[in-house]
């Protein structure tokens, strides 16, 4: 009988470890899942909409021509890749160039256009400019055909504005222009 009665305390212990073990994985769960609900409940103000990108890039078949949302047309030399919105809706419109494009901005004085390139931002509001920003060429070049443009480098704080028939040349190494 002490036998038995002993076998019967060891299967209540098991019992109630494989119990306890059982609700703190379920405790677990459930603070992770309402850890998260938190996180990515659609009525959260900390979500922000995620804005969605696509790419277009040339090889060595010469130069295509894009119309961008706004109505912003970009020229692509070979060689190059543009990373761009699906749509402008924000309060600017940016790009992302490695290679060579021409750009003629649509105009919209409320909302920037700005290119990144080679640590550069080249900032415009309508215009027509180049820019040549290869990355084995450690040289971004921004040359303006029309309207006006500012480049700002990163790390540094006063931007360099062209005029129309300029041309600006940055090292991206040493961070010197000409």
């Amino acid at each position: 009988y002490q036998r038995i009665e002993g076998l019967m305390g060891k299967e209540r212990s098991r019992r109630r470890l494989l119990l306890m073990a059982s609700l703190s994985v379920a405790a677990a769960i459930a603070v992770a899942a309402f850890v998260c609900w938190q996180y990515i409940s659609p009525g959260d103000s900390r979500v922000v909409h995620e804005q969605r990108y696509a790419e277009i890039c040339t090889r060595h078949e010469g130069v295509k021509v894009l119309t961008l949302e706004d109505g912003t047309t970009v020229h692509l030399n070979s060689e190059t890749s543009l990373v761009y919105p699906h749509s402008m809706t924000g309060s600017v419109r940016e790009v992302f160039l490695t290679g060579q494009a021409f750009f003629e901005v649509a105009k919209d004085t409320l909302r920037p256009f700005i290119v990144h390139a080679s640590g550069c931002d080249i900032r415009v509001t309508g215009t027509k400019f180049d820019v040549r920003a290869y990355p084995d060429e450690n040289l971004m070049t921004t040359s303006l055909l029309e309207g006006g443009v500012e480049i700002s480098m990163n790390g540094v704080d006063n931007p360099v504005i062209l005029n129309p028939g300029w041309r600006l040349s940055i090292d991206c190494e040493s961070g010197e222009f000409s």
